[in-house]
């Protein structure tokens, strides 16, 4: 869309099901949702467009719907309904690097991700997850990068892990916030130590 109008443009990828989440790099614009074909090519759930709305070659080829996608220097997060992307079993989350190839990070949620956002060291996920790994994290778990610094963390919160030692990336940390319903949206981090998120939840 044109900025100062909102006039649409003639970019157009045209996919066969909905978008749900946009992210422009270097390489182009990343897009993820509910399609099979986007940009004139067989694309499963996530692809990388162009300028005129064509498909490259960059292929997670998840097994399901991608919700969200956010990417941190040459790290993608993104989470969905999945149970593998780029052949590799997940289930709703995965870290790809910038080629597609999925990382070793594996929280292992055991139902769908709405929501990933970032804020420093910290990977913040929400969705309608009751378990991490096995650990009861109804509808929110937060990540932290042990070797960078967790600017978002509350002054209360322990910097011990609880993740297993074959996550090699951000790790869950002991206690948190635990939401009572959906969580669809984070926002904000305007200051130090307030995370913003919206959703189904009467209570965290």
């Amino acid at each position: 869309l044109l900025s100062s109008t909102g006039g649409a443009l003639g970019w157009n990828p045209d996919p066969d099901g909905a978008l749900a989440t946009i992210v422009v790099g270097s390489a182009g614009v990343y897009v993820g949702g509910n399609f099979t074909t986007i940009g004139g090519q067989a694309r499963n759930y996530a692809a990388l467009l162009d300028s005129a709305g064509l498909a490259l070659s960059w292929n997670p080829n998840s097994d399901g719907q991608l919700n969200t996608l956010v990417l941190q220097g040459s790290t993608f997060y993104v989470g969905g309904a999945f149970s593998s992307i780029e052949g590799v079993s997940r289930s709703d989350a995965a870290a790809l690097d910038v080629g597609g190839t999925a990382l070793s990070w594996n929280p292992e949620f055991e139902d769908q991700i709405s929501n990933i956002t970032l804020c420093g060291a910290a990977v913040y996920v929400g969705g309608s997850m009751q378990f991490t790994g096995g650990i009861f994290t109804p509808y929110f778990a937060k990540f932290v990068d042990p070797s960078g610094t967790d600017s978002c963390a509350s002054s209360s919160s322990s910097s011990s892990s609880s993740a297993t030692s074959s996550d090699s990336g951000p790790s869950l940390p002991a206690g948190g916030t635990r939401g009572e319903g959906t969580i669809y949206q984070f926002s904000g981090f305007s200051a130090p130590r307030q995370v913003y998120y919206g959703g189904r939840s009467s209570s965290s």
